[in-house]
């Protein structure tokens, strides 16, 4: 498996991020979280990333392909009981989550903050995973009966779609997909291994919020 963070060395000196909250951040800033995140991972385990468009999400995701831990992208705001029957079924060592909603976790030790979220690590055995497993995603219907897929060759369907879009350092795409989404992931990682910079809101298009940011910030696609 490519080491994503080789990858992404390459633009360091480029704004990676750029949040409807003022925020930016380098590709160096990014890799640096990312790493601080990734040492503390260990791998013969799995892990469940909470996501909404922002910094801490990203970095999560970054940190657990580098360290090669599998990982579970999910709603931040999915229901509780939802979450509870996820960790019942899957055991995850590891949940990257809001700082916000950490607390509701029971049984878990949270051992690392950035970014306003918390990776809390759970006493569970290893478990042996495929090498070549890095992410997994919910099938549209998951409800009370969770499913995941998993998505192969991340790196070459990525690769494919900036070959094709011909996507470069300029481009500025604006996050009006989630990213626990397949179609809203691959804009993040196809515009990351081109150096681009992502404009991130949770605001969705139907927001005047959403159109003032886009505006704002030159917004160069919405997917």
């Amino acid at each position: 498996m490519t080491d994503v963070f080789q990858l992404l060395e390459e633009f360091s000196g480029n704004t990676c991020i750029v949040t409807d909250a003022g925020r930016e951040m380098s590709y160096a800033q990014l890799l640096e979280v990312s790493g601080k995140i990734a040492q503390q991972l260990k791998t013969g385990s799995m892990a469940f990333c909470f996501c909404g468009n922002q910094v801490g999400s990203v970095a999560g995701y970054l940190s657990f392909l580098h360290a090669h831990v599998p990982v579970l992208l999910l709603d931040a705001n999915k229901n509780k009981d939802l979450v509870d029957d996820l960790l019942a079924i899957y055991h995850p060592r590891f949940v990257w989550i809001p700082s916000e909603k950490a607390e509701g976790l029971d049984g878990a030790k949270c051992i690392y903050e950035a970014e306003d979220y918390s990776l809390l690590q759970y006493e569970v055995p290893d478990i042996e995973t495929h090498p070549e497993l890095a992410l997994m995603l919910t099938t549209s219907g998951s409800t009370g009966s969770p499913k995941l897929v998993r998505l192969n060759n991340l790196l070459s369907n990525a690769r494919s779609i900036v070959e094709y879009l011909e996507i470069d350092q300029s481009e500025r795409p604006i996050t009006s997909l989630p990213m626990y989404y397949s179609y809203g992931l691959s804009v993040i990682n196809s515009h990351l291994i081109s150096g681009a910079t992502l404009l991130m809101t949770n605001n969705t298009i139907l927001q005047r919020e959403f159109w003032k940011f886009a505006a704002e910030q030159g917004a160069s696609s919405i997917s």
